[in-house]
């Protein structure tokens, strides 16, 4: 305040000594009085000029996360418009309501590769050494399932191999009996979603920390080969040989958090299933009922993922 009337003083000395000391004109009169008014307007921070001494608050950005990338769908009938359907003659409409806008879902086209165990081969018993496979495995069932939800477009390639030699690090260094290294076979493959199942085998034959950084490898292959990931949880045994078994589950649960991968989470629903024992052969092996259980969850899953798709 002491500087702005100082700064007042001095512009008058200054007039004063300009005019001669003589009186100013009107139009000086005025030109200071405008200046003290700014002057005391800035000295009373604009309160007093109707101003506001209160900061004008800034909105603040928020931080934009960027979409997970899913690849897109194979190029289909599914980008083509679908013709309305015309009203038929025997139901006629009426003028009064506006004929249904409805259209049958498009058809899509996607291709999906499977591998995981015994249990997703197929294979439902052992007699004398003499496997017996299900009439109708669970990618089989979740193939029909998502047909009818997507249309034929729907493909579903079981690659899962059976034996103790099915295992998850395995497969990655193509020793299960179904290929070369995972990474050549996913290279080739013309499938946009690659879902594993494997674990039981894994809890019988393999530790649990070279199973994790396995998991963690295929995530990354499968993503690296621009496809889009699933992991599906393992059903329940009830014999003595995997006690470990649910340490298995908990790691592909966390993986699956980890790297944002979608998970068939079958271990614990079955768990919950009445004498769910009951349906397995050896204690080890589901039925064609259970099989047709799992088959509605994976097939639940992998809509949401071709959903997904289709919206891109």
């Amino acid at each position: 305040m002491k500087v702005l009337l100082y700064m007042l003083q001095m512009l008058s000395m200054r007039r004063a000594h300009a005019t001669g000391g003589k009186v100013m004109s009107t139009s000086d009169a005025i030109t200071v009085s405008v200046m003290f008014g700014i002057i005391v307007c800035a000295a009373l921070s604009l309160t007093a000029c109707g101003g506001s001494d209160t900061p004008v608050p800034q909105q603040v950005a928020k931080p934009i996360i960027p979409p997970i990338v899913i690849p897109a769908l194979p190029a289909s009938d599914a980008s083509a418009p679908v013709a309305a359907s015309a009203p038929s003659a025997s139901a006629p409409v009426s003028a009064s309501a506006p004929a249904s806008a409805s259209q049958p879902a498009p058809e899509v086209d996607v291709e999906i590769d499977v591998y995981g165990d015994d249990a997703m081969m197929g294979l439902t018993a052992m007699n004398m050494g003499m496997p017996t496979m299900a009439q109708t495995t669970e990618p089989q069932g979740a193939q029909t399932l998502l047909r009818a939800q997507f249309g034929n477009g729907i493909t579903i390639n079981n690659h899962a191999t059976g034996g103790t030699a099915s295992m998850l690090v395995n497969m990655m260094a193509g020793m299960d009996g179904g290929g070369p290294p995972f990474i050549q076979r996913i290279a080739t493959s013309k499938a946009v979603i690659v879902l594993d199942n494997h674990a039981i085998n894994d809890d019988l034959m393999q530790s649990l920390g070279p199973y994790a950084d396995a998991l963690v490898q295929w995530i990354q292959d499968v993503r690296a080969a621009g496809k889009v990931p699933v992991l599906e949880e393992p059903n329940p045994v009830c014999d003595d040989n995997h006690p470990h078994l649910d340490n298995y589950v908990a790691t592909i649960d966390n993986i699956a958090l980890a790297y944002n991968v979608p998970v068939v989470k079958q271990y614990d629903y079955i768990l919950g299933l009445p004498n769910w024992q009951s349906h397995m052969s050896g204690c080890l092996l589901p039925d064609e009922w259970l099989l047709n259980v799992k088959a509605q969850r994976q097939a639940a899953v992998l809509a949401t993922v071709i959903q997904q798709l289709k919206k891109n």
